[in-house]
């Protein structure tokens, strides 16, 4: 199994997310003891997942399972079991990192907000590790504004014995203001993508099918009305991060502890960088997109590039 997914190197050349996955699919010659030695310690704090997996599922580091049909991929010809397996220190492990640190830190109850969620990956992992290892309550918001992928969560959360109504689910484009802005749709299985656009007359020749369609979007400060504290948001936005961020510092300020952010352009990380450390928040991690970079897990290559800010101006909620 292992060596036929890695042959399919045309299709996961243009499907980020689905290499990613492939990540987390253990390699029969890796030895998981060995694993620990040059990790981050926050890794040692928690139990990956081994168990039986279903021929239609694929199953993530901690436990979610995630439909292959969101991928375009057949189900395997049968169940298997799957053995512990580390997340691999690719560009995602910072986020590993930061998710996990988050639980960690998390005391009564944890909150975590997930924008441009596809869907809603994250945000589940962080459920099933709370529901197994931490047993707190915890509350999600996820933001997704192509249509598809957000059934996709609904879809995600259910299948991993999550029910939507007991979180916030909002189909919408994260930006600095509310109304309606043009934004991309289609290829949901191979593109993820999708970003606000400036005219319904973008052509795309990669994604020859794909649409303009208007969506209601949203500001971050609107998303936050809801909640008086989230111990981790993570924003995926597809180059929108600097301008969301922007339009809404004052409320992150106020509520937000940890952000990581996927930053996809050197303006953003600029902006981004001056605008948190006049806050005085703490920068954890640094690392420029579409750029190898030397990391203490060694030389990583990053295509999004990685921001993880801590808010010092909010304190963990005990």
């Amino acid at each position: 199994m292992y060596n036929w997914l890695r042959k399919l190197t045309p299709f996961l050349a243009k499907n980020k997310m689905a290499k990613d996955l492939l990540n987390h699919i253990p390699n029969p010659s890796d030895k998981f003891t060995r694993r620990y030695a040059d990790s981050h310690p926050i890794f040692t704090k928690f139990e990956p997942w081994e168990g039986v997996v279903s021929s239609c599922f694929d199953v993530i580091s901690y436990g979610s399972f995630t439909r292959r049909s969101f991928y375009g991929l057949p189900d395997h010809k049968s169940e298997r079991f799957r053995k512990k397996l580390l997340p691999a220190k690719s560009e995602e492990y910072f986020e590993w990192i930061d998710l996990l640190e988050s639980i960690d830190s998390a005391r009564e109850s944890f909150t975590m907000v997930e924008l441009g969620a596809g869907y809603g990956r994250w945000l589940v992992q962080a459920a099933v590790i709370l529901r197994n290892q931490k047993n707190i309550p915890f509350h999600l918001i996820g933001v997704e504004a192509e249509s598809n992928h957000y059934k996709m969560m609904h879809q995600h959360f259910i299948d991993n014995g999550l029910n939507p109504k007991d979180h916030e689910l909002i189909q919408a484009a994260v930006t600095d203001t509310d109304g309606p802005v043009y934004f991309t749709e289609g290829h949901s299985k191979e593109w993820w993508g999708q970003a606000i656009i400036s005219s319904k007359d973008t052509k795309f020749g990669e994604w020859p099918e794909a649409t303009v369609t208007e969506v209601p979007s949203i500001s971050i400060s609107k998303i936050l009305e809801t909640v008086d504290y989230v111990d981790l948001m993570d924003i995926d936005i597809q180059g929108a991060e600097a301008k969301a961020i922007r339009g809404s510092l004052q409320s992150i300020n106020s509520k937000v502890r940890r952000i990581h952010i996927g930053t996809h352009s050197h303006k953003n990380e600029e902006e981004l960088y001056a605008n948190f450390s006049k806050l005085g928040w703490i920068c954890c991690n640094n690392f420029p997109c579409l750029s190898t970079s030397e990391t203490p897990y060694g030389p990583i290559s990053f295509e999004d590039g990685v921001q993880t800010w801590i808010n010092p101006n909010v304190t963990t909620k005990s």
